[in-house]
């Protein structure tokens, strides 16, 4: 059984944060025991994810910038008087636990947040050396997405799932509504 990829056309963003993610995802290996903790890796993940964003020219609200508002990370633009104008991305990661019913409080979030680009990072359940428990994780999104009735507009989600255990691979997936 191979493992389900659909991630043939990403748009430079999602590229972008892909290769930043991966990035940080092999160097985690490098880290020492006392380093490798859910909340260093998650603060890890907001800080680099977030100055991709701001390359983009967007504003980032996350602890790592500012304050946390609403999701783990938020890109958002102003308006010239500083009012918020829009939200372009929403980002949450589930690190700390590995079930479907722990995913789907985090992805819940991303599938009400008004924006078209939203990513989840997480793990996958149980053995990577096995695919079924990576495509496991997307058949759990699929589901989610497929359930849910109130998409943004040309909403696309990005699900980054990390072998955090023997290779450091992550492995993305895009679903498009």
């Amino acid at each position: 059984m191979d493992i389900k990829n659909n991630f043939t056309d990403p748009n430079e963003l999602e590229n972008k944060i892909f290769k930043t993610f991966e990035s940080l995802a092999k160097e985690y290996f490098g880290w020492e025991k006392e380093e490798k903790t859910n909340t260093n890796i998650t603060k890890e993940i907001k800080h680099r994810i977030g100055e991709v964003l701001k390359g983009h020219g967007f504003l980032v609200s996350s602890s790592e910038h500012d304050a946390e508002w609403l999701f783990d990370l938020v890109a958002y633009t102003n308006n010239d008087e500083g009012y918020l104008r829009t939200v372009e991305l929403a980002l949450e990661s589930e690190l700390s636990a590995r079930k479907e019913r722990d995913l789907k409080v985090d992805f819940e979030k991303l599938l009400a947040a008004n924006c078209e680009q939203k990513i989840m990072i997480c793990f996958a359940e149980g053995n990577f050396n096995h695919p079924s428990s990576v495509n496991n994780i997307i058949d759990h999104f699929d589901r989610f997405i497929k359930s849910f009735r109130a998409h943004a507009p040309n909403s696309r989600y990005l699900i980054l799932i990390w072998d955090d255990y023997t290779t450091g691979d992550v492995y993305p997936h895009l679903i498009t509504t």
